[in-house]
């Protein structure tokens, strides 16, 4: 059986202070740990990728690739999941597993490394897409 972890958000106070959102949750969480050994890490908030994002990629991005292409901007998106987001992991027996990741639970950071990786593609194909701030969405 997996043991129980627990997620917060908060901040650091400028006197080193951790101050987390969620009190309550934070307090009867200590309690389930109480007189045990803990990892606390800490990291960057990840915030998860916006629909500015997916309405960038969709309707600019995929769009004008899609005109260029003559591929739906569904099958460009499987497309570039396949080229951006491919992992090959070896198996217990040598062989490979190949998976394709998922823009879904990327975050704002990843999500926009990931339109940048398919701007890049399109710019070496000559398809000049406009950046985001140069479009209303």
């Amino acid at each position: 059986m997996a043991e129980p972890r627990a997620s917060f958000s908060g901040q650091v106070a400028a006197d080193g202070r951790i101050l987390v959102d969620d009190r309550a949750r934070w307090r009867k969480a200590l309690a389930r740990f109480r007189g045990k050994r803990i990892t606390l890490t800490l990291g960057r908030e990840l915030r998860p990728r916006t629909l500015q994002q997916l309405r960038y990629l969709f309707g600019v991005v995929y769009a004008l690739l899609s005109e260029w292409s003559g591929h739906t901007p569904e099958e460009l998106h499987e497309a570039m999941k396949r080229r951006h987001l491919t992992e090959i992991k070896p198996l217990p027996n040598g062989e490979e597993l190949v998976t394709t990741g998922s823009t879904t639970n990327q975050s704002t950071l990843t999500m926009a490394e990931f339109i940048d990786r398919v701007l890049a593609d399109a710019a070496g194909w000559g398809v000049e897409i406009p950046a985001p701030g140069e479009v209303s969405l």
